[in-house]
């Protein structure tokens, strides 16, 4: 069985963005918000600290890079090399900040982008995290960077 490593899993699974995941995979959710019910707690800045050395097949991500600070994404990325088996690999979904501009300029930036299960999402919440999720006192969902090219290009 191949294993599949949901890093910043929130309250779902990785099966629900990729079919190839669906047979012969066991996914370990990790997160750091213990609310999410995950399989191990813990920030994404130490998982080595988390998981042996080639533990993992894969690694998953969505939607969580753009939580750190720019400077914590490469040692970041390096710690995904390192629990990775030396054939793994990883998928990383961040925000596409140019396309988030571009519906800014077209909609404005209180429009609805689209509802998500934690409700609307607007292109502040996008750009700065969601800020209901913020307000509620979570502010582990606050933006602190943009990924882009030059960022995840290490």
């Amino acid at each position: 069985m191949k294993r599949l490593l949901n890093a910043g899993s929130g309250s779902g699974t990785a099966q629900r963005i990729a079919r190839m995941m669906v047979h012969d995979w066991e996914e370990t959710r990790f997160d750091i918000d213990p609310g999410v019910k995950p399989d191990v707690i813990g920030s994404i800045l130490e998982l080595t600290g988390a998981f042996k050395p080639q533990s993992f097949n894969a690694v998953w991500t969505s939607h969580v890079l753009e939580h750190l600070y720019a400077h914590e994404v490469y040692p970041t990325l390096r710690q995904f090399h390192q629990i990775l088996k030396p054939d793994g690999f990883a998928l990383i979904v961040s925000p596409d900040l140019q396309s988030v501009a571009h519906f800014i300029a077209q909609h404005g930036i209180g429009a609805i982008a689209y509802h998500s299960p934690a409700g609307p999402i607007r292109p502040l919440d996008m750009l700065y995290g969601h800020s209901r999720a913020i307000e509620e006192g979570r502010v582990h969902m606050a933006h602190r960077t943009g990924p882009s090219d030059s960022v995840i290009s290490c």
